[in-house]
């Protein structure tokens, strides 16, 4: 069974959308760390799928604080950060053995 998803959007017009810049880096127990840094304080979804399209890690943060990910394994992931149904970033995650790639 191939799973799909689809999501639409919100064009984002605010001053906090394309300003904001999602940051990855793993810990030496190997989880992954992750810092969402914006022009203003707010609380963001993270969510973080599989390439096979299945929901792995959905958390609200408030940016500039660290979110620690456990029990990431291996692979290639898709990231989106929403703010109220607006999309401030988003990009591919790569998580190998040695380091995190990510765009």
């Amino acid at each position: 069974m191939m799973l799909l998803f689809f999501y639409k959007a919100k064009v984002y017009n605010n001053s906090t959308a394309g300003k904001t810049i999602t940051y990855f880096s793993k810990t030496t127990n190997g989880k992954i760390n992750v810092q969402i840094k914006a022009v203003r304080n707010s609380n963001v979804e993270f969510y973080l799928f599989d390439f096979a399209g299945e929901l792995t890690e959905k958390k609200i943060i408030e940016t500039k604080s660290i979110l620690t990910l456990s029990e990431i394994k291996k692979g290639e992931y898709l990231y989106q950060c929403f703010e109220k149904d607006i999309q401030l970033t988003s990009g591919k995650l790569s998580i190998n053995q040695n380091r995190i790639i990510y765009n």
